[in-house]
C-alpha cells in the first residue's frame, strides 16, 4: 500500500506543471549550494596554508622571545625580593616599642599641667 501511494506521490511530482517550475527552481538551489561549497572549500585551502605558513618561526623571533621571557623572570625576582624587604620592614615596625623605664613615666607625668 505504501509502494502505491509512494508512487502516486512521484507521478504527481512529474507532471508537466509542477516539472515547469521545479526544474529551474532545483538549478538555482543546485547552483547556489555549489557556489557556497567552492567558497568554504576555498576559505579552507586559505586557512590550511595560513596555519602552515605559520609554524615557520623566524629565528629573530626566538631570540627576541627569549630575551622577554630572561626580563620577566628578572623583573619577577626583584619584585620578590622588594615584597620581602617591605616584610621585613613591617616586621620590624609593627614590634611594640620598647618599655620605657619607670623612671621616665614618673618624670613625664609629673610635668603634666592639672
Amino acid at each position: 500500500m505504501e509502494q502505491v501511494s509512494s508512487l502516486l506521490a512521484l507521478g504527481s511530482i512529474l507532471q508537466p506543471q509542477i516539472l515547469v517550475f521545479m526544474i529551474p527552481i532545483t538549478a538555482i538551489v543546485l547552483g547556489i549550494g555549489s557556489g557556497i561549497l567552492q567558497s568554504f572549500q576555498k576559505h579552507q585551502l586559505k586557512m590550511a596554508e595560513l596555519m602552515h605558513k605559520n609554524r615557520e618561526v623566524d629565528p629573530r623571533v626566538l631570540i627576541e622571545l627569549q630575551n622577554l621571557r630572561a626580563e620577566v623572570a628578572e623583573l619577577r625576582d626583584r619584585v620578590n625580593q622588594a615584597a620581602l624587604a617591605s616584610d621585613n620592614f613591617n616586621r620590624l615596625n609593627l614590634q611594640s616599642p620598647p618599655d620605657l623605664p619607670q623612671e621616665a613615666i614618673e618624670k613625664r607625668l609629673e610635668q603634666r599641667p592639672g
